[in-house]
């Protein structure tokens, strides 16, 4: 590699490191001692890759910082604008969506987390075919960025929805809008990890649960989650004494991964023809989900991430319709939890 050609190309991939959180930067700052050892047509889609975003990347960040999230006190004609305001704001219950009371840099905050997850993405594309050891270890841990990413994005949308849903309490939902309004201020230099741990394990765990479904009762699945150290405080939440039967119910979504009524179909099914137990062929087959391969058994973020919001949009159904199963994901009710703990 033209040492010149490598200097300019580290120069400008420095320029795009400044645009996430320190222990993102040492991780990604290992990049440096693998390129000599990159196929020469990894290291031009490499640079290609870089030279983008050290274009776009650094602007995005610059124009977050210019757009304060919260200004400490704003006169506009008759209005007022502070931090007070701005809470307020977000939890009113007129039906609007959040976004219409956002700060346009918390806006632009939730594009600058989908743009460095494509970042490292497309990193990881590039790197892809090189059998080197070193360059295998550094992307397992890029995918573990990109699920942080995907994880960070996932938690904003948990407690945006804990912020608009109006059958929580107002203290409640002020307490959810501190916690955005914390992420809104540190979307550059905040790593996902700093949120509440107990979900994120909780996920993380769940990406490596595959769902076995048997008599659809949970215990393997419940197991399996423990095993692969889901925290013990989210399990014992869904299983203590004053557990409600929507809780549990939200729960056992969480473990199969499917919506509520999906599981009702199935028990129907089981029980109109005396099967006492289900494989996941028979369950693709009843439910007409088409196989999806992977590479490994373990499922990825976006699935876990696809599996939320599938199971919250029906929950948001079900509280509006008053149908039969759990008003909020399994997910849900341990945020209201964690945050009356706080209250």
């Amino acid at each position: 590699m033209d040492a010149s050609w490598k200097r300019d190309l580290i120069k400008k991939y420095e320029s795009v490191l400044d645009c996430f959180g320190p222990s993102e930067k040492k991780l990604l700052f290992e990049l440096h001692s693998l390129l000599d050892c990159l196929p020469d047509h990894a290291r031009h889609e490499l640079a290609g890759v870089v030279l983008r975003a050290a274009g776009r990347l650094p602007q995005l960040v610059q124009a977050i910082d210019s757009y304060p999230i919260a200004p400490e006190y704003q006169r506009l004609g008759r209005r007022e604008r502070n931090v007070h305001s701005l809470l307020d704001g977000l939890c009113r219950r007129d039906w609007l969506p959040v976004d219409f009371s956002m700060p346009t840099g918390a806006l632009m905050g939730r594009a600058l987390v989908l743009a460095r997850m494509n970042f490292l993405k497309a990193m990881d594309y590039t790197l892809e075919l090189s059998p080197d050891e070193r360059v295998i270890r550094f992307r397992e841990a890029l995918r573990g960025l990109i699920d942080d990413a995907i994880f960070s994005k996932l938690a904003e949308d948990l407690l945006t929805h804990a912020v608009a849903n109006p059958l929580n309490t107002y203290k409640l939902r002020h307490a959810a809008a501190r916690k955005l309004l914390s992420m809104w201020n540190n979307w550059v230099r905040q790593p996902v990890s700093d949120f509440p741990s107990v979900l994120l394990s909780a996920w993380k765990a769940r990406m490596k649960v595959d769902a076995i479904y048997g008599s659809l009762f949970g215990i393997q699945e419940m197991l399996s989650l423990m095993r692969e150290e889901c925290p013990p405080e989210f399990v014992t939440y869904f299983t203590r004494d004053q557990v409600t039967l929507d809780e549990t119910e939200a729960f056992r979504e969480f473990l199969f991964g499917i919506p509520y009524e999906d599981l009702q179909e199935l028990q129907e099914y089981m029980k109109s023809n005396n099967v006492a137990v289900l494989s996941r062929e028979q369950v693709g087959t009843i439910l007409e989900i088409p196989p999806r391969p992977r590479q490994s058994g373990d499922l990825s973020a976006e699935e876990v991430c696809a599996s939320y919001w599938r199971r919250s949009i029906r929950s948001e159904y079900r509280a509006l319709s008053s149908s039969p199963g759990p008003r909020k994901t399994a997910e849900g009710y341990i945020m209201e939890h964690i945050l009356r703990q706080e209250l």
